[in-house]
């Protein structure tokens, strides 16, 4: 090869490399990753997500065995999961929502111990309109269909839905599922008491029943790493500390406070002026979204509560959600889960969650029939012989948590007793009364006497 061929190769060389290099000047250079490099971490997940369907799911199943018997089906019971699974696979089927029902109630109630019958009972009785609009995720006008406090399915097919007052609708839900065997399934059977009567759908245990004590610990989140999940750009927000030892990042429009007890508080002042209308599905879904990117969602957690609030002049949907160990209700002090949303998003996030784990070991119950019978006689010697016969509305289960120390509670079973819409307390291990702990103001009254969740 010549002299002027290298002198000509080289040339052509160094006038690429030039051009390259002014390229490079004028519009930056993203080199290609190295095989080698560290994959970008995924955004702070501190809890579990959800889908919408298992916020709403059902605390228990009963299904109705011979000799007027009951089988209690909890939550995590694999018959439950499969019969509801079968169910939520009805709903979602679109034809189910075109029939457009008349809702008119039904001429008789359905006969709920024939064996065979399923009864599911919900945590919030939840409008047909509502369910409608979440699972097939549209936002329609509310119409007339009733709210679904308990779905009963008969063994011939037919589905009712029964709302908080007691009155049933049939529903096209054309579905069958098969009778279990009662084996090692809790029973239960209606209570009999003279002097009262008893409301449909009540049932007591009929064999002994044991539940533990427990305790329960606040969950303790990083603060910076879920400070982290409301602020972008974390070197914009000012940290303070109080003299309570709370923490409060701000941003100067948003304000996070972390309480030494564990609670949350998150605050968008600025959105309450939002006064667009909101559809109900995008509230629930905004929601449903904050809560699973700011903490996640706790193991076993229902909607409680959903209203539609102004405050401000601003509208909001409010949205309570509670937590349950094995579909029975913890009665804290305040929701598990609290949110306020309207048109512009978030405005308010309160967050208290605890963890249960075993404190005793299971210790037998006292007879709820016992307690029902004092508490029947009580209200007779109240009335002193005027009153007419007393109705017991409900019968249930729950979890008083009492506070233990800063972060932590005892978990103690308990029997509530409504009669004639008044609530009756009893520890569920020695049958003694109960007052509602830190019960003192309107806003604890509520929350331990009725605002929360209900087995019915």
């Amino acid at each position: 090869m010549s002299v002027e061929k290298i002198k000509t190769i080289i040339l052509i060389f160094l006038v690429g490399l030039s051009v390259v290099l002014t390229g490079i000047l004028w519009f930056g250079f993203r080199p290609l990753p190295a095989v080698n490099l560290t994959p970008a971490e995924d955004p702070v997940q501190l809890g579990l997500a959800k889908e919408t369907i298992d916020l709403l799911i059902p605390i228990r199943a009963l299904v109705s065995l011979e000799d007027q018997n009951f089988a209690l089906l909890e939550p995590d019971s694999p018959l439950f999961q499969e019969g509801w699974e079968q169910v939520v696979g009805r709903m979602q089927q679109e034809n189910l929502w075109l029939l457009h029902p008349s809702w008119k109630p039904a001429p008789a109630p359905p006969d709920l111990t024939a064996p065979g019958t399923w009864q599911w009972e919900f945590p919030l009785a939840f409008s047909l309109d509502h369910w409608h609009d979440l699972l097939r995720h549209e936002g329609g006008d509310s119409g007339t269909a009733p709210a679904m406090a308990k779905l009963v399915l008969t063994p011939g097919g037919e589905a009712y839905v029964c709302d908080e007052a007691g009155t049933y609708y049939p529903w096209g839900l054309d579905l069958r599922l098969p009778l279990p065997g009662a084996a090692d399934l809790p029973l239960y059977r209606r209570p009999e008491v003279e002097g009262c009567t008893i409301a449909p759908g009540i049932y007591v245990p009929a064999e002994e029943l044991q539940l533990p004590v427990m305790w329960a610990t606040v969950e303790n989140l990083p603060a910076e790493s879920v400070a982290s999940t409301f602020f972008v750009d974390m070197s914009l927000v000012r940290k303070i500390k109080e003299r309570d030892e709370a923490v409060i990042y701000t941003d100067g429009q948003r304000a996070l406070r972390l309480y030494p007890s564990g609670a949350l508080e998150y605050n968008f002042p600025s959105l309450q002026e939002k006064t667009a209308t909101l559809s109900f599905p995008t509230a629930w879904e905004r929601g449903r979204l904050f809560v699973e990117q700011h903490g996640g969602w706790p193991p076993e957690i229902r909607a409680g509560e959903v209203a539609g609030e102004v405050h401000d002049g601003g509208q909001h949907i409010r949205i309570n959600y509670y937590q349950y160990q094995k579909g029975i209700p913890l009665r804290l002090p305040e929701p598990a889960l609290s949110l306020y949303v309207n048109s512009g998003g978030v405005v308010v996030y309160e967050r208290l969650v605890v963890t249960p784990y075993l404190a005793l070991p299971p210790h037998p119950l006292v007879d709820p029939q016992e307690l029902l019978e004092d508490a029947v006689r009580g209200q007779d010697q109240e009335g002193e012989g005027n009153r007419a016969e007393v109705v017991v509305t409900d019968i249930s289960l729950a979890y008083f948590g009492r506070p233990e120390g800063g972060k932590e509670y005892i978990l103690e079973p308990a029997w509530i007793i409504e009669i004639d819409g008044e609530q009756f307390f009893y520890a569920a291990q020695t049958g003694k009364p109960l007052s509602p702990p830190g019960a003192e103001g309107e806003k604890e009254v509520a929350a331990w006497t009725g605002a929360g969740p209900k087995i019915s």
